[in-house]
């Protein structure tokens, strides 16, 4: 009876997703697609990747969720055939296709040992994959931030070499786009480069790509940073890992979408970007800048290390265990609601969050739908 249960939800969940397709108004506006942002909102539902290589789809109205198959015969296991494998790195939906990435394996190209990245299409349904484009001797992790603003998506990608017998090699940040209309690719060359150094997108204001670039102040591989800071300050190498995280400079760079060229931001360091502001931190008061450029100031939130997006409300929290504090932001009415625990927001939608709520027995993860009023403090 379960297995009939969940063939009729999938092939429910396939068709609502097959629908709709998109609208003029989405091909204009930007999202994040990354691990943690796998909202569909025109779908009312997400994707889901922590199912062991395996992609599935939660629907909002029902929480039901299911593989994306919709094979009757499939028993959705790996190595079976199941179109629902293969497809965690960035699935996103653009027009009535299924985009996602995948890491080639890694091979010898002349002294050196590299990866490419592939973008892949698929239907709905996982069925019918097609390779789209390949992004050569680059990385593309499911955590980083991919921007996908109108018929683009905009990268910022790793070239990350070894050398003959596997030592880390100096690495460099690439900004890179992708035209899903035209097909082409335009790679914009190094926005970073050194042994430790890092990349992500924030995301889009005033029509330009906001980015993080970081690397360590000492240009060392990751282990001789380590072993040197435990040598020079006395301490074991596992705190010595901990504690090279601070010894990195970090800056924001921008991309002018209109102008095709990257420089210096030159706002505050941003603390997270919806479509409607741009969140950062002055004199410890939490500020942001709304769309006719006006400062304005968030009261009542306190003691806050992180912010995350959700469709019109931003949830603003610490992960300190010693001292915890959650609040969710209207971005509409202004109102700031304190919260009663610090949760793991997955998505709100039609005011209702979607908490991820994990078993600490056996560590599974599910899913729960509950009203802003029920989370309140």
């Amino acid at each position: 009876m379960k297995r009939a249960i969940s063939i009729i939800t999938a092939a429910v969940i396939i068709l609502s997703l097959s629908a709709c397709k998109n609208n003029e108004a989405s091909k204009s506006d930007w999202r994040i697609v990354s691990s943690n942002n796998l909202v569909e909102p025109e779908k009312n539902g997400m994707f889901i990747t922590n199912t062991y290589s395996s992609l599935s789809f939660l629907d909002f109205s029902t929480m039901e969720q299911a593989p994306v198959c919709d094979d009757p015969t499939c028993m959705h296991q790996v190595d079976s055939g199941c179109t629902s494998y293969g497809k965690e790195n960035h699935p996103f939906l653009y027009g009535d296709k299924l985009y996602y990435l995948k890491r080639s394996d890694i091979y010898q190209d002349k002294d050196i040992y590299i990866n490419d990245t592939q973008l892949w299409q698929s239907d709905i349904n996982g069925a019918n994959e097609k390779l789209v484009t390949e992004f050569k001797k680059l990385d593309y992790s499911s955590y980083n931030n991919m921007v996908l603003y109108g018929d683009t998506i905009y990268m910022c990608m790793e070239y990350k070499p070894f050398d003959k017998d596997y030592n880390e090699l100096e690495h460099a940040e690439k900004f890179v786009t992708y035209n899903l209309k035209s097909g082409k690719t335009k790679n914009y060359g190094d926005i970073v480069k050194g042994y430790v150094c890092s990349s992500d997108i924030i995301g889009v204001w005033d029509n330009k790509v906001i980015f993080r670039i970081s690397n360590s102040k000492e240009n060392l591989p990751y282990m001789e940073l380590v072993e040197k800071y435990a040598k020079d300050n006395g301490v074991p190498q596992s705190e010595a890992m901990t504690a090279v995280v601070n010894e990195y400079d970090t800056i924001y760079w921008q991309f002018d979408i209109s102008e095709k060229s990257i420089s210096e931001s030159m706002l505050s360091s941003p603390m997270a970007i919806s479509k409607n502001c741009y969140y950062y931190s002055e004199e410890d008061k939490i500020t942001y800048l709304d769309k006719d450029g006006n400062e304005n100031i968030i009261n009542g939130i306190i003691d806050i290390n992180d912010a995350q997006i959700h469709d019109g409300y931003v949830y603003f929290c610490n992960h300190d265990e010693d001292n915890p504090s959650a609040y969710l932001f209207n971005e509409q009415s202004k109102e700031v609601t304190t919260l009663d625990n610090n949760y793991v927001i997955s998505a709100i939608s039609n005011d209702t969050v979607i908490l991820q709520i994990i078993d600490d027995k056996n560590g599974t993860l599910s899913y729960e739908k509950k009203a802003i009023s029920e989370i309140e403090k």
